[in-house]
C-alpha cells in the first residue's frame, strides 16, 4: 500500500487511562467517531446501520461514555484490563488544541471467539481466543478533515511503541470488510499484519453477511513495520 505523506507538524500524542478521560472528552470522541464513520459509509449505510455497527447512535453519548468505561457492557463474555485511550491532538495557530482521532486498546482475556471493533474508519475487529491474552483494539478513528496525515499510522505506533503499554510478543488481531472499506486490507498490510481467515456476518443488524476478513500481528511486527514506512520514522521522532 502506498502511504500519503505524514504531516504530523503540531500534532501531540498522549495514551491515558480510560478512567480518566473526562465526560467533554467522551463527548469529543464520540463526535469523531460519528464523523469518521459517516464519510467511511455515507451513501452506502444509513444512520441505523452505522449505530449498530458502532454500538451507539449520534446523539447517545452517555451511552458511548458508559460502555467505554465499562467494555464489559458491551462485550460480557469478555475481561479487560488496563484499558488505555491513545488520542492525537492537532494545535491550531492561536494555541488552542482539537482532537483528531483517538485508539481505544486494552489486554483482553476470554474463553470465547468474540470480536470487538476497532476503525480508521469504519472499523477493524479484534477478538481473543481460547483465554488466551491478546491486544484489544476497539476503535480507531481520525476525523474526515485530519485523515491522510498519517494520524491513524501515529496511534497504532503509540500502542506498539518499544515504551508502550504490551509486550513485544503479544498479537493484535483485526477484521476489515473489504467490501465496504476497500483501504483497509492494504493499511493493516502494511503493518505487517498478515490475513489469517475469513467469515461472514451481519455487521449492520439488517441480515446481510458481510465478508469479514481476520488479520494478525505481533506486537513487535508492528512495530517495525511501521518504522519501514518511508517517511514513518522521521514524522513520529518529530511529533510532539
Amino acid at each position: 500500500m502506498k502511504h500519503s505523506p505524514f504531516d504530523l507538524k503540531n500534532v501531540r500524542f498522549d495514551i491515558t487511562p480510560v478512567e480518566k478521560i473526562s465526560i467533554t472528552d467522551f463527548d469529543q470522541m464520540h463526535g469523531v467517531l460519528w464523523a469518521a464513520f459517516n464519510r467511511a459509509l455515507s451513501g452506502r449505510r444509513t444512520p441505523a446501520e452505522i449505530a449498530y455497527l458502532t454500538g451507539t447512535n449520534r446523539t447517545d453519548s452517555a451511552r458511548f461514555r458508559e460502555t467505554h468505561r465499562h467494555p464489559e457492557l458491551a462485550f460480557p463474555r469478555q475481561l479487560f484490563k488496563d484499558v488505555l485511550v491513545s488520542r492525537a491532538f492537532v494545535t491550531h495557530e492561536d494555541g488552542g488544541e482539537q482532537l483528531a482521532g483517538w485508539f481505544s486498546h486494552a489486554k483482553n482475556t476470554s474463553g470465547h471467539l468474540k470480536s470487538v471493533k476497532m476503525a480508521v474508519p469504519p472499523s477493524l475487529h479484534v477478538p481473543v481466543i481460547g483465554g488466551k491474552q491478546y491486544v484489544h483494539g476497539r476503535e480507531l478513528v481520525v476525523a474526515p478533515a485530519f485523515q491522510g496525515r498519517g494520524i491513524a499510522t501515529g496511534l497504532v505506533y503509540g500502542a506498539v511503541a518499544e515504551d508502550g503499554p504490551y509486550d513485544d510478543e503479544q498479537i493484535m488481531t483485526a477484521y476489515t470488510w473489504a467490501g465496504e472499506v476497500p483501504q483497509m486490507p492494504g493499511m493493516l498490510g502494511s503493518f505487517g499484519m498478515h490475513v489469517t481467515g475469513e467469515t461472514k456476518q451481519d455487521i449492520f443488524g439488517t441480515g446481510e453477511r458481510i465478508v469479514q476478513s481476520r488479520h494478525a500481528g505481533q506486537v513487535l511486527t508492528i512495530r517495525e513495520a511501521i518504522l519501514d514506512i518511508p517517511g514513518a520514522a522521521e514524522a513520529l521522532s518529530a511529533a510532539a
